[in-house]
This record gives structure tokens, C-alpha cells and sequence, in this order.
């Protein structure tokens, strides 16, 4: 038995088009975090198993999803994924007692409407299908959650498709939420930084991802991402020094969405 889990929260907009393509598991557990649009309505209409718990970070909420589930294999899906039909076959013809305890797979991203083949964007592998009991999320680099397990993992070749950014908007918004939790975490760990080192580690992103990684080949949109990562990274050590000038990283709480709140 298959279970697939999804969290949420006001996905209203992206949520059935993610279920529809997960009616082939034996069940879906979706555990929302008090979504304020019609997400949970969706959900329910689609035949989830739906739980309403309170946002405590993106591995809690997985765990909790993952215990709530009956199957024997959980894939885990993020509501702006979809689970193609070459990668549904792929995954019930490689799960079974003598599989690997995980399978990574293969995440092809859409930047913009067009699909990223380079710019360090692919294949972009997810540790995303474990045998249950093998593994649980840890939070241990913010805010990027991670699972750990304890046996082998195998690779899939078929691709899941991600619709990471479908305007500029989206990205910039992300960025600053992201940046903030991340030096945050950095000057907690007591990391340093400085004009110097932020200006060769924002070069070393941009000649990473614009020629080591090829970003070239996906045209405009690979220039284009070439200098969004590169001002991530500027923007996260930049936010590193200031909170060093302030005398160092306030207390740092994450609210239902993921962002740091003041």
C-alpha cells in the first residue's frame, strides 16, 4: 500500500491540479495549516484523508503527516508538484520487499512557464519515496528540511515536475523569506561575514550557475537565474552582517507559512 503526503496551506489555487495526479495511490493524507481559502474543501472533495494541525516547520508537518498514513511506501508531494504518468509507473514498478529502503527522484522545475534543464536546476534529485519507518525529517539547515534514513536509497529516472516560479514576484517573495531564516541560523552558529565575502560568494554563484552548470543553454531564463541566485546569496550574507551589527540574531520564530517572524 501506497500513501502519498501533502502539506498545505492556502493552495487553493494549485491543490487540485496536485491531487488529481496522485488519485492513483491508495490514499492521500493532506495535513493543512488552518488554510483561510478553499483548500481544505478541494482536499475533501478529491477523497483526502485531511488534518488540520498547527504550522510547527515544514519536517514536523511531514512527520505528522507520515504517521497519519496506513501505507507500507510514502511519496511525498508539495502542493505545486505534479506526479507525471511515466514517473506513476516507475514508482509501483520499483517498490516492493526487496526494494531500497528510499528512492531520490528527479525534479524537473518550470521558471517562468518554461522548463530548466540547466542552471544547476536539474535533475535536482528529492529523497521523496521511503519505505515507511525508515527515515524522518529533520530540520537541521533552515529553512530547508531534510529526511534522514537509515538504509539504502535508489534513484528513479522519470521526473516529477515542479512549477517553482511563475513570475518574478514569486521568487523575490521567497527569497526574502528564506534569506531571513538562513542568517538567522548562520550568526546563531556563529558565522561571520564581510564586504569581501560577500562579494566572492555572490561571483562564485553566478559563474556557478550561469557557466559550471551550463545556464546558458536555457537562454534568457537561464541569465535570468544566474543573477537571481547570485543576489539570493548576496542578499543572505548581506542580512548576516546586519544582524551582527545589530549585536546578533534575534529570537526567530516561523510562522504557519514557513517565514520568519519578527
Amino acid at each position: 500500500m501506497l500513501s502519498a503526503v501533502v502539506i498545505t496551506k492556502n493552495e487553493e489555487k494549485r491543490i487540485g491540479d496536485c491531487l488529481k495526479r496522485l488519485n492513483w495511490c491508495d490514499e492521500v493524507v493532506l495535513v493543512d495549516s488552518r488554510s483561510g481559502d478553499r483548500t481544505l474543501d478541494i482536499a475533501r472533495s478529491m477523497g483526502a484523508r485531511v488534518f488540520v494541525k498547527d504550522w510547527e516547520g515544514f519536517g514536523a508537518q511531514k512527520n505528522f503527516g507520515m504517521d497519519q498514513a496506513s501505507g507500507d511506501w510514502i511519496l511525498f508531494v508539495e502542493a505545486d508538484e505534479w506526479i507525471t504518468d511515466e514517473l506513476r509507473d516507475e514508482i509501483l514498478s520499483s517498490i516492493g520487499s526487496e526494494a531500497p529502503d528510499g528512492f531520490k527522484i528527479p525534479r524537473l522545475n518550470i521558471f517562468l512557464g518554461k522548463p530548466v534543464w540547466h542552471s544547476d536546476m536539474y535533475p535536482d534529485y528529492q529523497l521523496r519515496l521511503i519505505r515507511k519507518g525508515s527515515g524522518r525529517y529533520t530540520e537541521e539547515n533552515p529553512p530547508h528540511e531534510s529526511i534522514r534514513i537509515s538504509g539504502k536509497i535508489g534513484h528513479l529516472r522519470r521526473h516529477m515536475i515542479h512549477r517553482s516560479y511563475e513570475k518574478l514576484s514569486d521568487f523575490a517573495e521567497k527569497m526574502d523569506k528564506y534569506t531571513d531564516v538562513s542568517a538567522r541560523d548562520l550568526v546563531e552558529r556563529g558565522k561571520h561575514t564581510g564586504p569581501v565575502h560577500m562579494i566572492t560568494r555572490t561571483a562564485g554563484r553566478w559563474i556557478k550557475v550561469w557557466l559550471l552548470k551550463r545556464g546558458f543553454l536555457d537562454g534568457d531564463e537561464g541569465c535570468i537565474l544566474a543573477g537571481l541566485y547570485a543576489f539570493y546569496v548576496f542578499c543572505k550574507y548581506a542580512k548576516v552582517w546586519e544582524l551582527r551589527q545589530k549585536g546578533g540574531a534575534p529570537s526567530c520564530e516561523v510562522d504557519e507559512e514557513g517565514v520568519p517572524s519578527p
